[in-house]
């Protein structure tokens, strides 16, 4: 018989605030030093935290971190020796990921405070321990955000290709519900899917929270034109040149297929496209180019330890992504005061947090439809007007700092952080007396 879970903030915990921070325990399926944009935040915002009081360690498997030492830019890692999951079928993913998280979860000490994660498989395991502290469901992202595009991108394939991915994705919602049940809060990167997630799995209002993305505004600014000139003498690229930008991993969602299409449909053909990162796609895109004849106009860079100079050369920024939770590579250039295109949400086949970034189209370029004759359309128009160019890297840059700053989120989960630990101790002191023996 399954066990029933308490409800959150109905467990008695074991909270101590120690100087009045708290001792966390971070899991991270992947942490890299560079080239993945969730270790990426998840560095970012543990040095907040760290800054705040509170005492972060990240909790791996061995063969998922480069942390050398022990340790990622001075944070404590805690690296575990797992082996991987390994589905019969990629359909069942979603079931050897539960068994995996089973396992991690049973080697955890229950020495923290709070117990946070960025992967829902984790989360639920861990919520059904005897012994679990309060639980923060990191959420990066959801399969509601993928569902209509992967029909779309799969609706050719066999009828045994849909099945499998059909199997998959009610597997994945399973898995993220259980999640959203077991967590005593959960955080979004954004409210675009803040929204859509917590109205789908009915997540209560009192536990679910917005911590945005964010950058460095010192670090990320715009190249003045002696350093953008000595870049692109490094990289072998003329001065009037126009330059095309993307940054990411290459991955299905992100989209970068129609980039490529549609630069061949450009009235004014960019003379360079830098595509900055790699991932599963990585060759399938170098064959696009190849046969699409972009050879010498689109540039493969692969995973590189700092985008910077690449956004520095450019003259603008396209995001083709069709599901992205927040995205932190365009907050990045627009920091860099690039112009930047996206595809317009549809909450269909595009699911992304745009409106919300661009300020509802104020500081970028919007394409309306997700297809190469409109996204070449709208780099043609950013081409021939430098004007319009300079006016939306200045709004874009504003925005940033105004809005998306690692600062300000640390400072927000930090607050997140320390409400829970607090409704945690009041449930404690709540329970504590009515499981007191009364006197005689």
């Amino acid at each position: 018989m399954r066990r029933q879970r308490a409800a959150p903030y109905d467990r008695c915990y074991r909270v101590r605030l120690r100087g009045g921070g708290m001792n966390i325990l971070w899991h991270m399926p992947i942490l890299r030093q560079f080239g993945c944009g969730l270790s990426r935040r998840a560095v970012e915002l543990a040095r907040r935290l760290r800054a705040r009081g509170h005492r972060v360690t990240f909790l791996v498997r061995r063969n998922r971190t480069d942390a050398s030492e022990g340790a990622i830019e001075s944070l404590p890692v805690l690296p575990l020796d797992l082996p991987d999951a390994r589905p019969w079928h990629w359909s069942v993913q979603a079931l050897s990921r539960r068994a995996a998280a089973r396992e991690l979860v049973s080697r955890i000490d229950p020495d923290h405070d709070v117990f946070m994660s960025c992967q829902p498989e984790v989360v639920a395991a861990y919520g059904r321990r005897p012994d679990a502290r309060p639980v923060l469901f990191v959420c990066g992202g959801s399969t509601l955000l993928h569902d209509e595009s992967d029909i779309q991108r799969l609706s050719e394939d066999s009828w045994t290709t849909r099945l499998s991915a059909a199997i998959d994705r009610r597997l994945k919602h399973a898995n993220e519900r259980a999640a959203f049940a077991s967590a005593d809060a959960v955080v979004f990167d954004s409210n675009q899917t803040r929204k859509r997630v917590a109205d789908t799995y009915g997540i209560a209002h009192e536990r679910h929270y917005t911590v945005h993305g964010g950058v460095d505004p010192e670090e990320m600014q715009p190249a003045d034109s002696a350093v953008k000139r000595a870049r692109r003498g490094e990289l072998g690229i003329r001065d009037g040149d126009f330059v095309l930008c993307w940054t990411g991993r290459l991955s299905p969602e992100k989209n970068v297929e129609l980039l490529i299409r549609s630069i061949r449909l450009c009235t004014r053909r960019p003379d360079v496209v830098l595509i900055v990162g790699d991932g599963p796609c990585q060759r399938d895109l170098a064959d696009l180019v190849s046969s699409a004849g972009l050879r010498d106009t689109v540039r493969l860079i692969g995973a590189v330890a700092d985008v910077q100079p690449y956004l520095y050369v450019s003259d603008a920024f396209v995001f083709p992504s069709k599901g992205e939770s927040f995205g932190g590579s365009l907050v990045e250039a627009m920091a860099c005061g690039l112009p930047c295109i996206a595809l317009r949400p549809d909450g269909d086949i595009v699911c992304t947090a745009t409106e919300e970034v661009f300020d509802g189209g104020r500081c970028g370029y919007f394409v309306d439809t997700p297809v190469p004759g409109a996204l070449a359309s709208a780099i043609d128009a950013l081409a021939a007007d430098a004007e319009l160019r300079r006016r939306l890297g200045e709004r874009a840059r504003r925005y940033v700092v105004d809005q998306f700053t690692w600062d300000a989120a640390g400072a927000r989960l930090s607050e997140i952080v320390l409400e829970i630990g607090e409704r945690a101790r009041t449930a404690e002191a709540l329970i504590a007396p009515a499981t007191q023996p009364s006197a005689a």
